[in-house]
């Protein structure tokens, strides 16, 4: 089964992916992908490993080309930030050196957003670690701040790849109460993530990807056992 038609239809889109393929060494990874993502919502895209994730996350970032189909981009080039997977910090710097230096190779004044950044700050909970050296940091508390640095350009538009991998209970309620502070301020997120019960609690709507293709979309619903769902989409899938 391969699913046709969003539940978004009739909402204003942040970005169309149209019958997208990619293929390596004649090997295909997407298959005729069709998603649209509605402004202002929580899309969470759910897969196996190696299902295609991270290669169609890389084509809607612009970092690789696609074989075919059509993107239609309802956002500028400067209005899309990324988190990837794994953590890319100094180490030997403090969290406050970090955003600081992130602040400078994007060309952003932080001083003219430092109101937004506290608020950040405070809802991730790391008011008291910035002046700490990442070195010392747990997981959790570098793959927040990981986060904060993606805010810091403050688009319209984010792109967080496993935002809670690693990190512990009370920064999963962190985490959570931000993407509701980001969905105030009317940004847009596309999540991936293993993290199914988290995925349940935040996102607006879910796409199923198996080998390379859209198997099921649907809308969240609070009352979803979305575990039950996604092995019976991904065993009655392709």
């Amino acid at each position: 089964m391969v699913y046709k038609q969003s539940p978004t239809n009739n909402k204003r889109k942040i970005i169309d992916l149209k019958n997208i393929c990619k293929n390596y060494n004649q090997k295909s990874i997407l298959d005729n992908v069709n998603l649209s993502i509605p402004v202002n919502s929580i899309y969470a895209l759910i897969g196996p490993n190696g299902a295609g994730k991270t290669t169609l996350l890389r084509i809607i970032l612009g970092l690789i080309e696609k074989s075919s189909g059509k993107v239609e981009n309802h956002f500028s080039n400067n209005d899309i930030s990324a988190l990837l997977e794994n953590d890319y910090l100094f180490q030997n710097k403090t969290g406050q050196n970090n955003i600081n230096d992130f602040a400078k190779y994007f060309s952003i004044d932080i001083s003219k957003n430092k109101k937004l950044i506290d608020e950040y700050i405070t809802c991730l909970g790391l008011q008291n670690d910035l002046n700490k050296m990442v070195q010392y940091y747990s997981k959790g508390m570098k793959r927040k701040l990981s986060i904060l640095i993606t805010l810091i350009r403050n688009t319209s538009f984010l792109v967080l790849d496993e935002p809670t991998s690693g990190v512990d209970p009370q920064s999963r309620i962190e985490i959570r109460k931000l993407f509701s502070l980001l969905k105030n301020q009317n940004k847009t997120i596309l999540v991936t993530s293993h993290d199914l019960a988290e995925i349940t609690k935040v996102s607006d709507y879910i796409s199923v990807i198996k080998s390379g293709q859209i198997i099921d979309t649907f809308k969240n619903d609070s009352d979803i056992d979305l575990e039950k769902k996604f092995f019976e989409v991904i065993n009655g899938g392709i």
